[in-house]
This record gives structure tokens, sequence and C-alpha cells, in this order.
């Protein structure tokens, strides 16, 4: 479903819906038990997302968005220990995949992308990363390591030019866990998340959540 049709029906028309062509991804891959996407996960094209083994996993938080020609693997490595990269035993019959699978060491890997993730435009993710919470990846990165919460990487391999916060800030981020929220309080919120405000976000919390909140953000 056109994430603009969904907006539509759920009575939110301007001005999103008028301006924008995006996927809800869960509707993408709703048939494939080994990936789970949450909720507003949204993606400018439909994302290539391939698990390779029945027990790989990939799992994407709520609020991501993900630009165009992203491209999430989990498994479908080779054996590096082999004399030739070739599948050659099933290729000529002689070998099963569930022995060529154990072989790779990855049947079992999860790839794991946090909540209100930004992948840029062309960027891959490859097996086993996980990327934490509020990170950015920019454009035509390739990702072989795990991200840190609120990191921005660029780069093949990709590389960390910055924390989008300061130490403290990401620690108080991270606690509101606001993805997590009931979608009355982000509405409520969303003034406050789309600024740069903390304090006044950790005011809102304290208030609408009874969380025990500092007064002030730390910078």
């Amino acid at each position: 479903m056109l994430f603009a049709e969904l907006l539509r029906l759920q009575g939110h028309t301007e001005p999103l819906s008028q301006r924008s062509r995006l996927y809800m991804i869960s509707d993408l891959v709703s048939e494939d038990i080994r990936v789970s996407i949450g909720k507003g996960t949204y993606a400018s094209s439909p994302p290539i997302i391939r698990p390779h083994h029945a027990n790989n996993r990939i799992v994407i938080g709520n609020y991501c968005c993900l630009a165009h020609d992203v491209t999430i693997f989990a498994g479908g490595n080779h054996p590096m220990g082999y004399l030739t990269m070739h599948p050659l035993k099933l290729y000529l019959g002689k070998g099963s995949f569930e022995d060529w699978s154990a072989d790779c060491g990855d049947d079992a890997e999860t790839t794991t992308i946090g909540n209100d993730v930004w992948i840029g435009h062309g960027a891959t993710i490859l097996s086993g990363v996980k990327i934490g919470d509020g990170a950015v990846i920019g454009a035509r990165t390739v990702v072989a390591s795990d991200v840190p919460p609120y990191a921005i990487v660029a780069g093949n391999p990709a590389k960390l030019i910055r924390k989008r916060f300061s130490e403290p800030q990401i620690e108080q981020l991270l606690k509101l866990g606001w993805w997590n929220w009931p979608r009355e309080h982000i509405e409520e919120a969303a003034e406050y998340l789309c600024s740069g405000d903390l304090d006044a976000l950790l005011a809102f919390a304290g208030e609408k959540r009874g969380v025990s909140s500092p007064c002030s953000s730390v910078h």
C-alpha cells in the first residue's frame, strides 16, 4: 500500500499525501515471517529485503525512513574456508542446501535496524549488522559492522562521521524511547519531536507519561 494512500485512509490528506509516493514496508513483506517491520516505517521505493536462509531474520524498528534503492541482507555469504567460492556441490547435485548453509556460518544471523533510523539512497546493510536507534546511514553507504545509536555513518565500509547529539542527550533520548509511545502521545509531542528542543520533549514526557525525567537536558 502506498504511504500516501494509508494516510488518506487514516484521514490525513494534507500535505504529505499530495506530494509523496512512499511505501509502508510492512505491506511489502507481510507474508515473510522472517521479516519484522515496526509501525510507521516507510521507504521511498520498495527496498530489497533478503533473508537468505530459513532461520535468518531481518528486524526493522518503528518510524524508520528508507530512501530509494536500499538493500538489506541476512545470510547469503559463502564459506570463506572453501578452496572455491562457487557452490560447486550444489551445482553438480552432490550436496544439500542445508549443508551449504551450515558451512556458510550465517544461517541463523539476524540483521537489526533500530527505531527512528534514516537510511540514505542506495545504502546496503550487510548480514548480522545491528544499527542503533536514531542512526543515520549516508547515501551509498555499505554497513558491514554495528552502528551506535544516533551515529551518522557514511562510506564503504561505513565510518563514523559524528554523533547527532551529546552522549548525555543520547542517553536521555534512548530512555524516552518515544517510538514506543501510544499514537496519541506521539501526535501531541510531534511539535517537539520535529524540533531540536529536547527540554520541551522531556517536560512533555514527564507530564503525559509520568516518566521521571530531568527538568532540563544536558548539553
